[in-house]
This record gives structure tokens, sequence and C-alpha cells, in this order.
């Protein structure tokens, strides 16, 4: 019986490194992904063209 718990404990580890690991790549993309739209953003933004572009 002790031994049955021993590996559901060490299962339990496991799952919760793998979640932790998936939670640290979700924000680490997020993360670049919003950098990436800031960069973008900031050059439409300083874009003489885009200035002049009426939109109505």
């Amino acid at each position: 019986m002790t031994e049955i718990i021993t590996k559901n404990e060490l299962l339990q580890k496991e799952l919760s490194e793998v979640r932790e690991n998936v939670a640290q790549d979700f924000h680490d993309e997020l993360g670049n992904k919003l950098a990436g739209i800031t960069v973008v953003s900031g050059m439409i933004i300083d874009d003489e063209e885009f200035k002049k572009t009426t939109w109505f």
C-alpha cells in the first residue's frame, strides 16, 4: 500500500512540474507576441505614409 502512495505522490509531483512548464511556456510566448505587437504598432504610428492615410 505504501508503494502505491509513493508512486501516486511521484506522479502528482511530475504532473505539477509539467503544468508549471506549460504555464511558463505560455507566459513566455504571450509576452513575445505582445512585444512584437508593440514594436510593429510603434513602427506604424511613426510611419509618415500611415499618418497621411484617410480612414473615412
